[in-house]
């Protein structure tokens, strides 16, 4: 006998809360709430025909956790994807870099299956179907001055430090590191030649995060002096909180003057691929 597959466990439930919806008739209630009508009866009867409901209950777990992870997904987190040419994204989204990673993976339903993917510079995760996107090509390494990074996020952190760094001394009067200079250059051109944008463009997706982590080193004490007079009227948004590979949504980073930017997270592209 053939192994369903989760999708075809999942339509086997579907009947399942159907059939005990007709029966029970809670014509008011959701499906969550019939699934709870339903765990509850199946306790009552476990209870009358002497089954021990909790070793059941651990039982399936352990058969959901097996069955999901055989579950054969082309990509895992900390995967890097890149988008598919051809799809469709909406006007909001076409600024994005065109290379991201896999952040999360949104639980098997019964349609395809989506993955949520952080965009260098961005801090929430947006939702893509496995069709519209694909493996990257291998990271090209670059060198800079403080060793080679080999991946897209180490690329990226790398790229928001020397920025943030420079800023700092900017702010501060004090004479900008040249090898930051470099770094930033070389970052922002490998970066943007990779996902699809100029290296002005690349400068401009992390400005958000460039001006969180200025606002960090600034905290820190052991950054440069910053002029009071310098820093009046400048309006830092504040820190992120770290990244979350979750759904969009999930962080939110304070205004900024990227419209843009803020479009994104609510865009009706992200919603319709969020809730299919």
């Amino acid at each position: 006998m053939t192994e369903p597959t989760n999708g075809e466990r999942a339509r086997r439930a579907v009947r399942a809360l159907d059939t005990f919806r007709t029966a029970d008739d809670p014509a008011q209630l959701g499906a969550g709430d019939v699934l709870a009508e339903l765990l509850a009866s199946l306790r009552h009867y476990a209870d009358r025909s002497g089954i021990d409901f909790g070793k059941v209950l651990a039982a399936s777990n352990r058969a959901y956790n097996e069955q999901r992870g055989s579950e054969g997904h082309p990509y895992r987190v900390g995967h890097e994807v890149q988008i598919r040419d051809g799809v469709a994204l909406s006007p909001s989204l076409t600024t994005l870099p065109t290379r991201g990673v896999v952040a999360a993976l949104y639980p098997g339903g019964l349609s395809e299956q989506a993955y949520a993917v952080r965009f260098p510079g961005e801090v929430n995760a947006m939702p893509f179907l496995g069709s519209e996107i694909e493996p990257a090509p291998p990271f090209p390494p670059v060198q800079t001055s403080r060793g080679a990074v080999r991946c897209l996020t180490d690329a990226e952190d790398a790229l928001i430090r020397a920025a943030a760094r420079i800023q700092v001394h900017r702010l501060g009067g004090t004479r900008q590191d040249r090898a930051d200079i470099r770094d930033r250059r070389v970052l922002a051109a490998a970066l943007g030649e990779i996902c699809g944008l100029t290296p002005e463009q690349m400068l401009g997706q992390v400005d958000l995060r460039v001006t969180a982590k200025v606002r960090e080193d600034l905290a820190d004490n052991s950054a440069p002096a910053v002029a009071a007079p310098q820093l009046a009227g400048r309006d830092y948004p504040q820190r992120p909180g770290g990244l979350r590979a979750v759904v969009p949504g999930a962080a939110e980073p304070a205004a900024s003057n990227h419209p843009e930017r803020e479009a994104r997270r609510s865009s009706p592209r992200a919603t319709r691929a969020r809730w299919r």
